[in-house]
C-alpha cells in the first residue's frame, strides 16, 4: 500500500505538474469522470496563459519587436526558467532583461534586453510608492541648512537606465511606427533614459491592474549625455 503524501508534498507535486515538471500528482486527483491528466492539463493551460499574458501587458515593446510568435515561446522559456513566486504578477517579468540577453535566438538584436529594462522600469515608475513632493516653504526652509547636512531623496518612481543603444528611440517607433525606423545601435545623444511618474498619477496604480501600452502614467525623458560618459489530509484532490 503506497503511504499517502503529507500535505506539503501534494502541494509541491501539483505546482510541479502545473509548470509541466513532471505528473506524479495525477494519481492523488479525482477526475470527476474525466482522465486525471486531461483534467490537470486545463490547469496547466491556464496557467500558462495567465503568465504569459502578464509578460505581453509588461513587454508590449519586446513583442512588436520579436513577433507574436516568437515572444510566446520566449514567454513561455521565460516562466519555466523563471517561476512566480508572488501572487502578484506585476513582479513577475523582473529577470526579462537577463533572460532575453542570455537567450541564444536574440543574439543579433544587441538592443533588446536594454529595451525589456527601459520597460520594466516603466513599470516599476507607474507602480511606484506615493512620496510627499518638496514645496516651496520647505525649499525655502532648505536654504538655510548647511549643504553637508542637506538630504535631498528622488521620487520612488525616479529610475535610471544606462544603455549603448537608442532604446528610447526604438521604444517610442515601437509605440507610433513610421518611417524611417530608428537606427538601435550606438547614439551618444540617446544613451541614458531617465523614467519618472508624472505628477497626477493613474487611480489603477493602487489596484492588481498590470500596466500597458495604451496607459502611460510614466514619462520617460531623454537625458543628453557625449558619449563615454556614462487543509485535512486527504490522498485525492478535485480539480
Amino acid at each position: 500500500m503506497t503511504a499517502r503524501p503529507c500535505l506539503r508534498e501534494l502541494q509541491r507535486s501539483f505546482a510541479d505538474a502545473l509548470m509541466a515538471r513532471g505528473d506524479a500528482v495525477t494519481v492523488c486527483i479525482d477526475g470527476a469522470g474525466l482522465d486525471p491528466s486531461a483534467r490537470l492539463r486545463i490547469y496547466r493551460h491556464s496557467v500558462a496563459g495567465t503568465q504569459i499574458a502578464a509578460l505581453r501587458d509588461s513587454y508590449p515593446t519586446v513583442r512588436a519587436l520579436v513577433g507574436d510568435e516568437f515572444f510566446e515561446v520566449l514567454a513561455n522559456r521565460y516562466r519555466v526558467q523563471y517561476p512566480s513566486t508572488c501572487g502578484n504578477l506585476q513582479q513577475f517579468g523582473s529577470a526579462m532583461a537577463e533572460f532575453v540577453a542570455d537567450m541564444p535566438e536574440v543574439e543579433h538584436l544587441h538592443y533588446l534586453a536594454d529595451v525589456a529594462r527601459l520597460e520594466w522600469l516603466r513599470q516599476c515608475a507607474a507602480l511606484a510608492a506615493d512620496a510627499q513632493l518638496v514645496g516651496p516653504t520647505a525649499s525655502a526652509k532648505a536654504v538655510a541648512v548647511p549643504p553637508e547636512r542637506l538630504r535631498i531623496r528622488l521620487h520612488p518612481s525616479l529610475h535610471l537606465l544606462h544603455s549603448e543603444c537608442a532604446v528610447l528611440s526604438v521604444f517610442r517607433w515601437c509605440q507610433s511606427p513610421s518611417d524611417p525606423a530608428p537606427r538601435p545601435g550606438p547614439m551618444g545623444a540617446l544613451n541614458m533614459c531617465c523614467c519618472g511618474a508624472t505628477a497626477e498619477r493613474s487611480p489603477w496604480r493602487r489596484s492588481n491592474r498590470r500596466p500597458t501600452a495604451a496607459s502611460k502614467p510614466w514619462a520617460p525623458r531623454v537625458m543628453s549625455q557625449p558619449p563615454g560618459q556614462r487543509q485535512p489530509p486527504s490522498t485525492r484532490i478535485s480539480i
